[in-house]
């Protein structure tokens, strides 16, 4: 500062004073820093420290795994065919190269078997097999979401209902220090694993209108950013997450759910075999042979099942719901809202909903904004005690 204040005479000082701290504070913001808490579990790690640029944040997200050879396309170096060598190298177009390899975008996009994704991709070694991560701009993976997770079609109360708690639980996972993803590589998985993301060639104008509308909103509960989980369908009421996953978070409660009854799979049937029931229940590590009988131990206040004993032609066996859904398959067995009637060597499932059912419905939030709720009143229901905070 005291090259402009040469040849100033002190009584000028006091007049250029409040334009001289302008000045600071215009070019400092454009670098400032607001620093967010990460919520761990209860009992967990908690208190990661996120600073969220007045930018936007960037965001890594795994979109291709388990593969020895990718093709790269639209970027810097043209269309490449990388192929695994050795834990260290790979051949692109014939020529041995380092991993990571990082491709910037020519134009507005890069392709990874043809698929299209804002930002860079890093093509990293990882156990024997190729990972292919998209590192982009928070805002721009929302607008590749929307439409994976819900539709741009909603009403649009629900869409940035759906982009909060998107952008929220991206960052959660980010700075989360219990975060089982792979070595650091990448900050969550484009799958329902986390959160379905498409890339580029899934945004539209109304996806990027609601993310653009709730720019740097999240939100946080007590200063820390909130586990905002979510779901397709709760079957009319919420589940608590302290019944699912014995992690009790004060905000993620059982709330009613009325909109759902309006979805296509509200309701469900599903038949299956005592051999086949066994079969499943195999993939898991648990060898009860042919299920003989199923009987329910216990419910969750919503009515979910939270334990099973099962009685098969080897033994008998005590399973949670959510185990006999991660062995019969998520899209199978479509939530824990079921009764279950034995007809003669089959087992008939009769259901509602469709997901865990902890956090919001999506559907349940596409009634709420048809009904004339805004999305701060939709995720205030779904998420009670929470705050929206805009961070940058």
């Amino acid at each position: 500062m005291r090259y402009f204040l040469t040849g100033i005479s002190p009584s000028r000082y006091s007049l250029l004073l409040p334009l001289l701290l302008l000045f600071v504070f215009i070019i400092s913001g454009c670098t400032a820093n607001v620093a967010v808490s990460v919520a761990g579990q209860p009992g967990g790690n908690s208190g990661n420290r996120a600073e969220a640029k007045a930018g936007g944040e960037r965001i890594r997200v795994l979109v291709l795994s388990g593969v020895k050879e990718v093709k790269i396309s639209g970027s810097s170096r043209g269309s490449v065919t990388v192929i695994l060598r050795t834990q260290r190298s790979a051949s692109v177009n014939g020529a041995i190269e380092k991993l990571p390899l990082r491709f910037y975008p020519a134009g507005g996009v890069v392709k990874v078997n043809g698929k299209s994704y804002r930002g860079f991709i890093d093509v990293i070694h990882h156990k024997g097999k190729l990972l292919v991560v998209d590192d982009l701009m928070l805002e721009e993976y929302l607008a590749g979401l929307i439409n994976a997770e819900i539709s741009s079609s909603w009403h649009i109360e629900a869409i940035k209902a759906q982009a909060v708690i998107a952008r929220t639980y991206a960052l959660y996972k980010k700075y989360d220090n219990n975060n089982p993803n792979s070595s650091g590589h990448y900050d969550l998985t484009s799958t329902n694993i986390d959160q379905v993301y498409e890339g580029a060639s899934s945004e539209d104008s109304v996806a990027r209108r609601a993310v653009w509308k709730t720019r740097g909103e999240v939100l946080t509960y007590k200063g820390e950013i909130a586990l905002t989980v979510y779901h397709s369908n709760a079957g009319g009421r919420t589940e608590a997450s302290a019944d699912v996953w014995q992690s009790a978070y004060p905000y993620l409660r059982s709330v009613k759910s009325p909109h759902d009854r309006n979805a296509p799979s509200y309701s469900w049937d599903l038949d299956l075999s005592g051999e086949k029931l066994g079969e499943f229940l195999a993939r898991i590590g648990i060898n009860s042979g042919k299920v003989k009988s199923i009987k329910i131990k216990k419910k969750s206040s919503s009515g979910r099942i939270m334990l099973l004993e099962i009685k098969g032609k080897n033994k008998k066996v005590l399973v949670s719901g959510e185990d006999l859904r991660r062995a019969i398959g998520y899209g199978i067995l479509r939530s824990t809202l079921f009764k279950i009637n034995k007809r003669g060597g089959s087992f008939h499932f009769m259901g509602k909903g469709s997901g865990h059912g902890v956090g919001l419905s999506q559907w349940g939030a596409k009634g709420m904004a048809e009904s004339g709720a805004k999305y701060k009143k939709i995720l205030r229901h779904y998420y009670n005690g929470t705050s929206i905070r805009k961070i940058y």
